[in-house]
């Protein structure tokens, strides 16, 4: 009945299905090769059109948006940090592509804020991020068995530049590039402890136990280390003081299952190479600070404004492989971002995109701090799944769509914590 009485507004069940499409792997759902007819294209239409939509309802009823000053203020300086930083990109295509994944960000959070305004949507969003999860764990099985037909079909309908992404780190063994769902296992959680359906229970522990194998054998050590967070974060909010160590008992449990059951399907796995990391796992670590090393630098010659978003590849030195090389294109795919968050802001959008991003992230901690104090469950979760999702962009890019779209919906929900009746929202 809850899940009816929301959608019975349009515009709500559109961005739910955005939401959904976004979350999902980029496919050409109606068979046809085409980036204007991918599902992310389709998704990105009808965020626009809604948002359009939402302008045209708010001035002609006079609306007002409600939203803190601060949120406008601290969100319309860091866009234009981005936007500015145009001035010295050197492939204004891919500023513009990476810009549009800024801009659809930012509708992202003005839309969910205005549409998932009652406890009873807010439900709805959590079981459409829960049913998304249940999407990449099928389309993850897919991809990391390869079943013959299914695997086939996928790469029929899978997006190129995605499915080339897939195929070169699936030759250097590591899967599941673009999925966070370990960063949503608190939002898994919270839909366990308050379900009273012992078959949604059920349902609910196994999806948990196959996202944390597929963590495991993704072999992103990023990911294990935000499975660990994450589940850790739920088990403290959910839980009482005399429980948390069952809790905690039950997670290390789970994760010896899921060694083993891996250890027997695969030579490696992201525990071992953060356990016992290799001279190729050591190499990568040094790589980083290569890279971050590479963007300071990059970044000090235009320390204002930065080099443009996407700009990050066209400015490195090309002589440190051939052209011709095998590894270019591997090459090409790693350096598009220098995998740290703060400083790709700084070497792409300067001093005034990384202050601005800094001081944005200040206010967010501030606010959750507040939520943390309150007997919100829900909105505690929400931070913890928050946080968790920010950790992926301390050692890897988080410049995608998909991560975007979720960092952006998750902090519209917390941003809306005083519309869900932070007290009662949990009985």
């Amino acid at each position: 009945m809850v899940a009816k009485k929301s959608f019975s507004s349009l515009p709500f069940f559109l961005l739910c299905w955005a939401l959904l499409l976004i979350r999902l792997p980029p496919l050409y759902i109606f068979l046809i090769n085409s980036a204007f007819l991918s599902s992310y294209s389709i998704a990105r239409y009808v965020l626009l059109g809604l948002f359009l939509n939402m302008i045209y309802v708010f001035f002609k009823e006079k609306k007002v948006l409600t939203i803190n000053r601060a949120h406008i203020f601290f969100i319309a300086v860091y866009f234009l940090s981005q936007s500015i930083s145009i001035i010295n990109a050197l492939n204004v295509a891919e500023f513009m592509s990476r810009y549009m994944t800024v801009v659809f960000g930012i509708i992202s959070f003005v839309l969910v804020y205005v549409e998932v305004n009652t406890k009873e949507r807010l439900r709805v969003i959590l079981d459409v991020l829960l049913i998304s999860i249940i999407g990449n764990i099928t389309f993850q099985a897919i991809i990391y068995f390869q079943i013959p037909v299914l695997y086939s079909f996928y790469k029929s309908i899978a997006n190129e530049k995605y499915l080339l992404d897939i195929e070169i780190n699936m030759q250097r063994m590591k899967y599941f590039v673009d999925v966070y769902d370990a960063a949503l296992i608190p939002i898994i959680f919270y839909i366990l402890v308050k379900t009273n359906k012992n078959f949604v229970k059920m349902v609910l522990l196994c999806i948990s136990f196959v996202v944390t194998i597929f963590t495991v054998v993704s072999n992103f050590r990023s990911q294990f280390v935000v499975l660990l967070v994450s589940t850790i974060s739920a088990i403290m909010v959910l839980t009482r003081h005399f429980t948390r160590l069952i809790g905690i008992l039950f997670l290390v449990i789970i994760l010896f299952f899921a060694i083993q059951i891996v250890s027997t399907q695969s030579k490696i796995n992201s525990i071992d190479r953060l356990v016992s990391p290799g001279i190729g796992d050591i190499t990568t670590l040094t790589d980083r600070l290569y890279y971050w090393n590479t963007a300071i630098y990059i970044g000090s010659s235009y320390p204002l404004f930065g080099i443009g978003l996407g700009n990050f590849y066209d400015y490195i030195p090309k002589n440190i492989y051939p052209i011709i090389d095998k590894r270019n294109n591997p090459f090409k795919a790693t350096w598009v971002h220098p995998h740290n968050v703060f400083i790709g802001h700084f070497v792409e959008s300067g001093a005034f995109g990384l202050i601005s991003f800094c001081v944005l992230l200040i206010f967010f901690i501030q606010k959750d701090f507040r939520i943390l104090h309150t007997n919100s469950h829900v909105m505690q979760i929400v931070v913890a799944s928050f946080w968790s999702l920010f950790l992926f962009s301390l050692i890897n890019p988080a410049v995608t769509l998909n991560y975007t779209i979720l960092f952006w919906t998750l902090r519209a929900i917390i941003a809306n914590s005083d519309k869900y009746l932070l007290y009662s929202i949990d009985k």
